[in-house]
């Protein structure tokens, strides 16, 4: 005659419970280091014949939201009567004929995504030689104490000594 170990309800769910936390915080920390695949957009806002008029709007991103962010910087662009291109950095879009550049990249690891600094640095005269405007996208440090608006400036550190027009970071 075998013995058979009684489960008791109580035990059963604890054991079940215990196991189906040890898999979900595992699954969790395996999905925290995967890219997630996302799209990144490419638009041409109000075609504007006015070569003086054409803005570059370029960002980096790995959940969506940096692209999300830099339609709505266009569109608000575009609303003012600009020529708006918004492309992904990945895609490396040229720089000329355009007369200004925003930037964008999310915060990761306190740090601008490599992509976005590689591609400041790549294009660096290029963006020296037309007015850019610099954006992070994150959800740490939104106070308005200094330790966090120290910590906001700190995000720009690989790319702002190459822009010679990006002085200190100003928040308004």
């Amino acid at each position: 005659m075998t013995t058979m170990q009684h489960f008791t309800r109580r035990r059963f769910l604890k054991a079940v419970g215990v196991t189906a936390a040890a898999m979900t915080c595992a699954g969790l920390g395996y999905a925290a280091t995967r890219t997630p695949a996302v799209a990144t957009p490419e638009l041409t806002l109000q075609k504007d014949t006015a070569m003086n008029k054409r803005i570059l709007v370029t960002y980096a991103t790995r959940a969506g939201s940096t692209a999300e962010i830099a339609a709505a910087v266009a569109e608000t662009l575009a609303a003012r009567g600009y020529a708006v291109d918004v492309k992904p950095v990945k895609e490396n879009p040229k720089l000329d004929g355009y007369s200004a550049v925003v930037l964008g990249s999310a915060i990761r690891v306190g740090k601008w995504l490599p992509e976005a600094v590689n591609f400041v640095k790549a294009h660096q005269a290029a963006l020296n030689a037309v007015p850019s405007a610099l954006c992070t996208v994150h959800m740490l440090n939104t106070g308005g104490d200094q330790a966090s608006q120290t910590a906001r400036a700190a995000y720009l550190d690989a790319v702002r000594p190459r822009l010679i027009h990006i002085g200190d970071a100003h928040e308004h």
